[in-house]
């Protein structure tokens, strides 16, 4: 049987795992905009390298959940 507590956590984890994935596109969408209508190369590198960075740190910490690797809880679920 499901257990209504672990299918509410599924569930809040899918959604915030959407929300991410919908950050992350927002981001290169920006980044491309960016690409296309910056004509400075230092500028555009600069901002490209920021929002690179920003998607990293998404990446890691929401997808590859980087906080579980410094933590001691030892979580299996």
């Amino acid at each position: 049987m499901n257990d209504p507590k672990r299918e509410a956590k599924r569930k809040e984890a899918l959604r915030q795992g959407e929300v991410i994935m919908l950050i992350l596109i927002t981001i290169n969408a920006v980044e491309l905009w960016l690409a296309l209508g910056i004509k400075y190369q230092t500028v555009m590198m600069a901002t490209m390298a920021f929002l690179a960075l920003v998607d990293v740190l998404f990446i890691l910490v929401y997808y590859m959940h980087l906080e579980r690797v410094f933590s001691n809880k030892e979580d299996h679920s």
